[in-house]
């Protein structure tokens, strides 16, 4: 065929191996080299593969991946008893910071986001529901002295759970809370990821 005679001389010079195996083509380093446009290059290898001269393997369209490794079935994948504990671990960890979220009135909830993904020295966002709570208490300074110095000797013991601390020291609830709020601002402690409240090192 007269008219693909120029198309194969150039993609015979262009490309060694042509007739062994497929070779990956440029069909915009072929047009520019024909003169052509990269549509009629197209063209020109369908019209090859219709007449039996070569097989052509169209370029695609979307991204294509080549796995290096075989890929496993998933009924014959066997993971290890610890990674298999240490992922329940983890997933028991997350589902109960989402609960201590929910659950907990007393720490600012923009506090308790930036704790859980290891922010120490976020802020009250003042907004919240809680924020807006905690503003309504009222607490004498002999009282925030008594129940500071109560929060900080538990917590030289290791972190605790902010609920434990309330149970255990015995004072209004909203008041610790409060004092807790102002120690955190303060840096003097901090919610751990796992949602303890635990001194800081410059503290013990």
């Amino acid at each position: 065929n007269p008219t693909l005679e120029p198309f194969i001389k150039v993609l015979l010079r262009s490309y060694t191996g042509l007739f062994t195996d497929y070779v990956s083509v440029d069909e915009e380093l072929l047009a520019s080299r024909l003169g052509a446009t990269r549509d009629e290059v197209y063209q020109a290898f369908l019209k090859c593969s219709r007449m039996g001269v070569m097989k052509y393997v169209p370029q695609r369209q979307t991204p294509l991946i080549v796995l290096l490794q075989p890929r496993i079935e998933p009924d014959r994948l066997r993971f290890p008893d610890e990674v298999y504990k240490d992922r329940l671990l983890q997933y028991k960890k997350r589902i109960d910071s989402v609960i201590s979220y929910a659950e907990t009135e007393y720490i600012c909830r923009s506090r308790q986001l930036l704790a859980y993904f290891g922010e120490r020295n976020g802020r009250d966002c003042g907004h919240c529901d809680v924020c807006v709570s905690m503003k309504k208490v009222a607490i004498s300074d002999d009282e925030y002295g008594d129940i500071e110095n109560a929060i900080k000797a538990q917590l030289e013991a290791g972190p605790a759970e902010p609920g434990q601390i309330v149970m255990d020291l015995g004072f209004d609830e909203e008041k610790i809370w409060k004092v807790v709020r102002r120690l955190e601002d303060t840096g003097t402690v901090y919610i751990n990821k796992e949602g303890y409240l635990q001194l800081s090192q410059t503290e013990l």
